[in-house]
Formats: structure tokens, C-alpha cells, sequence
């Protein structure tokens, strides 16, 4: 009787208490795989084994922010090992470069999976462009960027997609602080991502650029300011200054420095 007693007792208690919930990063439970080991043992079917770690992946993404150096983020690893696989799987460099770079801040990852692909493809419209994003708006190393940049300058589709390169490039040599060329790159880039997800990094940092330039011009009384922000809400003012009608963070270019040496050239 008592027994029956307890295991009612203990069976009310475990559906009744909330339990915590146990979060472990991705970086702790992802399993990554030898890309050469993998083609070798896939009898041949490296493209299927590509395929299903692609969207395993995908439907496995995160947005944690992977805060070292090394190469060695579990997304990394495994866009790393589907090209090699598949090295001419087109979409890994594309979408797997702009998710490390945008969304997962691992821009050293992001660096070697777009110098994979351009080892693909070097006349690349698209992985150019990114990789130049990259250099000079996440990683800080304008001279590398605008080599990315000038290496499509000339190519037969820019002046369809972005005929104002030549223009920004110009611009660029000279100061990459310029939050108008800056604008319309990152529109540019959020034309083309893949997806929702990258879309709205692309257009908060769109935001963020508009409503600085904006805010400081009708904080200082100028001319010709705009009213509104990107989303077409009016800037309304505050204890006498005027603020954005949503929190947006300053976009920043940031300088970083490997603590340890990659294989990336």
C-alpha cells in the first residue's frame, strides 16, 4: 500500500513540476567527419552522402556565434567536408560562406569556405562579391576585399545585377567607412541571399546604417533629412532627441586578427 502510496506521489510530482530544460550547443554535440575518409568509404556514393549531410545541416543550423579562430566550428567542419565530397557543390560555398560570415560570425570560416569555392569557380560573380564582403566588412582587410571586387569589375553580368561596382571599388580605395556604398552593397547581398533567415541580418544592418545617418542628421538640425526609417516609420523624438521606433545596433567594421595562422591565403 505504501509503495502504491509513493509511485502515485512520484508519478504526480514529475507531471506536475516543471523541469529545466538541458541546452547543449551544437558545438558540443554536432558529430563532424573526415571528408577524404568519407569518399573513400562511400563506395561511390559520395554525392548521396553529400546530399544527406547537406541537409542535415540545414535542418540542424544554429545561430550561436562561434567566438574562436580556429577553424573548427562544427559548421565549418561540415560545409568543409561536403565539398569535399561534392567539391563542385555549388550552393556550399554559397549559402554555407554568407551563414558563417553573417550568422555565425565565424568570418575566418567563412574566408576559407568562399577561397574553396573560388578555387572552383575563380570567375564566380557571386562568391567574388561575398568573399569581398567578408574581407572588408567582417574580417577588416580592405586590401584583400577589394581585390575580390576588382576581380569581377569587368564581368560580362555585373552591369545587369550591380553596374555601380566600379563606382563603390572607387570609393572603397579611399575609405571603407562610407555608409552609402556600404548600403548599397548590403542591399545587394540581401537581394540575393538564399534565404529569410540571412535576409533579415542583411536588411537589420541595412537599418542600422539608414537610421545613424538619419538620426544624426535630424539631431543636428540639418537639411533634407529623412523623416522615416527603412521599415517607412517616421523617427519620433525623446527627451528632446530623436530615436528609431525599434532597438537596431550600430553596424560596425570590426579589425580582427587570427590568434592562430589558417591554411587560407
Amino acid at each position: 500500500m505504501g509503495a502504491s502510496i509513493l509511485l502515485t506521489g512520484l508519478h504526480f510530482f514529475k507531471e506536475t513540476t516543471p523541469r529545466p530544460l538541458l541546452q547543449i550547443s551544437m558545438e558540443d554535440r554536432a558529430t563532424n567527419y573526415d571528408g577524404m575518409f568519407l569518399k573513400f568509404s562511400s563506395l561511390g556514393n559520395s554525392r548521396m552522402v553529400s546530399s544527406l549531410l547537406w541537409m542535415h545541416t540545414l535542418l540542424f543550423s544554429d545561430t550561436e556565434h562561434y567566438k574562436n579562430d580556429d577553424l573548427n566550428s562544427w559548421m565549418f567542419q561540415r560545409f568543409n567536408t561536403i565539398t569535399d565530397l561534392e567539391p563542385k557543390m555549388y550552393e556550399a560555398y554559397f549559402y554555407g560562406g554568407q551563414y558563417l560570415s553573417i550568422v555565425k560570425d565565424d568570418v575566418f570560416g567563412a574566408e576559407e569556405i568562399f577561397n574553396k569555392g573560388l578555387s572552383i569557380y575563380p570567375e564566380d560573380l557571386w562568391l567574388n562579391y561575398l568573399s569581398g564582403f567578408n574581407y572588408i566588412y567582417e574580417i577588416g582587410d580592405r586590401e584583400k576585399g577589394i581585390k575580390r571586387f576588382l576581380k569581377i569589375e569587368s564581368h560580362p553580368k555585373l552591369m545587369s545585377t550591380f553596374p555601380i561596382l566600379p563606382s563603390i571599388i572607387s570609393k572603397l580605395m579611399k575609405d571603407t567607412n562610407d555608409p552609402d556604398s556600404l548600403f548599397i552593397i548590403l542591399k545587394t547581398a540581401w537581394e540575393k541571399a538564399p534565404d529569410d533567415y540571412l535576409k533579415n541580418h542583411y536588411w537589420n544592418s541595412m537599418y542600422s546604417l539608414k537610421a545613424e545617418k538619419d538620426l544624426e542628421c535630424l539631431n543636428l538640425n540639418e537639411r533634407n533629412c529623412s523623416q522615416t526609417d527603412l521599415e517607412g516609420n517616421l523617427y519620433i523624438q525623446s527627451n528632446g532627441v530623436f530615436v528609431a521606433q525599434r532597438e537596431w545596433v550600430k553596424f560596425e567594421i570590426k579589425k580582427r586578427e587570427r590568434k592562430k595562422r589558417s591554411p587560407s591565403n
